[in-house]
């Protein structure tokens, strides 16, 4: 086995890197990891350069790092090699209102998630956070922060592997491809990603916060 972490950062979270150095080291031997990192590269161009470098040090499996996780559990890697799975992330919350789960499940399985709906609706809003589940769970789309991959995937799905679809992100971009080609992401939802600062702690206090600040300005209430 060896994993090569895939980083690509812009604007990193001043706790990113000092929080990744720790668990670089911690696993670095354990799992014989590489090092890839790519900075200030559009994110698909960047998913793409990390992949291409794995590829050169035949690498098992890329793990994906996005620089906006701040804390990850110490067993993080374990847990998510021992799934065997494909794909697999951990959980993690959106950094935006209202911070819902970024593991999620297609509300119609004729939808294609980077271009929307058939009739022209927005795929975000026809994807069900999976808030509730645990253990390891199916899914259809899920973020690329931490998101464990292996490498025979690329020969599996078509090119281009990553892209910006009409919704915008190359995890949704990403995903259509995994399910074109019979692969279904999985999330873990026993391992708890904080997400620039979001996370089961800080969730209820952010909603409290932030909820009603922008349910006042959705009606214009000022």
């Amino acid at each position: 086995m060896k994993i090569v972490a895939g980083v690509y950062t812009a604007r990193p979270d001043p706790k990113f890197w000092p929080m990744f150095l720790r668990f670089y080291v911690k696993n670095e031997k354990r799992f014989n990891m590489g090092f890839a990192h790519v900075h200030g590269r559009p994110t698909a161009e960047a998913q793409k350069e990390v992949v291409y470098m794995a590829q050169m040090v035949k690498a098992t499996h890329l793990l994906f790092v996005e620089d906006d996780a701040t804390y990850v559990p110490n067993d993080i890697l374990e847990k998510l090699v021992e799934a065997d799975k494909d794909v697999i992330a951990p959980h993690a919350y959106s950094r935006h209102y209202p911070y819902q789960s970024m593991i999620l499940a297609k509300r119609f399985t004729n939808m294609t998630i980077s271009k929307g709906l058939p009739a022209g609706m927005k795929a975000r809003g026809n994807l069900i956070p999976l808030n509730d589940k645990e253990g390891i769970v199916e899914a259809d789309l899920v973020h690329f922060n931490f998101t464990l991959v292996k490498m025979e995937v690329f020969n599996k799905i078509s090119k281009p592997w990553f892209a910006y679809g009409e919704v915008g992100e190359t995890d949704c971009w990403f995903c259509d491809k995994l399910l074109e080609a019979g692969i279904h992401p999985y999330g873990h939802m026993g391992i708890r990603l904080t997400h620039s600062n979001v996370d089961d702690h800080t969730k209820p206090f952010l909603l409290e916060m932030h909820g009603p600040k922008l349910l006042m300005e959705e009606l214009d209430v000022s």
